[in-house]
C-alpha cells in the first residue's frame, strides 16, 4: 500500500525571500506558490526543520529561493535588510514618553501650578 503524502509550498516576496511555508494538509496554495516537496509529511518542513521560523525576531528574512534552490540569507543580506527598514517608535519608548509626561503633570498638580 502506497503512503499518503502532503505537498509543501513556499510563498515568496518580490525579492525571492521566503515569507511563508505550509503544507496542503492545512492550507491550499495560491497560484504563485512554489511546491518544494510533493511527498512531505503533514507539517511543513524546510531544510530538515519542521515549521521553522522564516523571519528573525528583528523582522529580516532568513531564507530565499534562488534558481530553484532554498538557501539561507547571508549575514550581509540580513544586515542590509535591517538597515533598510523604516525606524519605528517602540512600545517601550511610547510608554516611557507617556510616563514622563504623566510625572510632569502630577508634579505640576503637587506644586499647585
Amino acid at each position: 500500500m502506497e503512503g499518503f503524502y502532503n505537498k509543501h509550498y513556499i510563498r515568496l516576496d518580490t525579492n525571492n525571500c521566503i515569507i511563508k511555508g505550509f503544507s496542503d494538509a492545512f492550507e491550499q496554495p495560491e497560484e504563485n506558490d512554489n511546491c518544494i516537496n510533493q511527498e512531505g509529511g503533514r507539517h511543513f518542513e524546510l531544510l530538515g526543520q519542521v515549521n521553522p521560523s522564516l523571519i528573525s525576531l528583528s523582522g529580516v528574512h532568513l531564507y530565499k529561493y534562488s534558481n530553484g534552490v532554498i538557501v539561507e540569507t547571508t549575514e550581509a543580506e540580513r544586515a542590509a535588510e535591517l538597515a533598510a527598514m523604516p525606524k519605528t517608535v517602540s512600545e517601550i519608548d511610547t510608554q516611557t514618553e507617556y510616563l514622563i509626561d504623566l510625572d510632569y503633570r502630577i508634579s505640576k498638580i503637587e506644586l499647585g501650578v
